[in-house]
């Protein structure tokens, strides 16, 4: 999941919008399960994607609520 949610660039095969939603049910996943990731990996990805300005607005809120 944290490789998903890391995944900036949107693949040839798929659309920026099924590459939002993807990475927001990534992000959902990772909020479920409550664990912070080795070294904080999980909240340091989360952090990452509330500070950048060329995400979705709702991949961002996803990240703030997860």
């Amino acid at each position: 999941m944290l490789k998903i949610v890391n995944a900036n660039e949107v693949p040839e095969v798929r659309s920026q919008a099924s590459h939002d939603w993807l990475r927001r049910r990534a992000v959902e996943v990772l909020g479920y399960l409550g664990a912070t990731g080795q070294g904080n990996s999980v909240v340091t990805a989360l952090d990452a994607l509330l500070v950048d300005d060329t995400a979705s607005v709702s991949l961002r809120c996803a990240a703030a609520v997860a």
